[in-house]
């Protein structure tokens, strides 16, 4: 998903939650790339990989960093494998494809 192409309720995340940083994590059947968004900057999204979907590797990378998600909001169609079990912080999925995850709660988009 492009940055310009970005839903805006995700768009709106740095404004109306102010969280003190971002972290893009970037995945297809493994992380294929990461990225932070600081306080005050627009979040851009430049997506790397492509393919498969395995859901697991997001929150592998996440549990083995040293960040501490309140929580993760997951960009995807839902159509993949993989998920893992469900982390200790809350999942949002926005969803473009199914309407539902094993775990976490799913938002249809559009």
């Amino acid at each position: 998903m492009g940055g310009s192409a970005r839903p805006a309720a995700f768009a709106a995340i740095p404004d109306e939650a102010a969280p003190e940083a971002i972290h893009v994590v970037y995945c297809d059947e493994a992380v294929a790339g990461t990225g932070t968004c600081e306080p005050g900057n627009p979040i851009r999204l430049t997506p790397h990989g492509g393919g498969g979907t395995a859901f697991r590797p997001v929150f592998d990378w996440i549990a083995g960093s040293d960040i501490q998600p309140v929580c993760a909001v997951y960009l995807t169609d839902l159509y993949g494998s993989e998920f893992g079990p469900a982390p200790e912080y809350p999942v949002l999925w926005i969803s473009t494809g199914a309407s539902s995850a094993p775990f976490g709660e799913v938002i249809s988009y559009p």
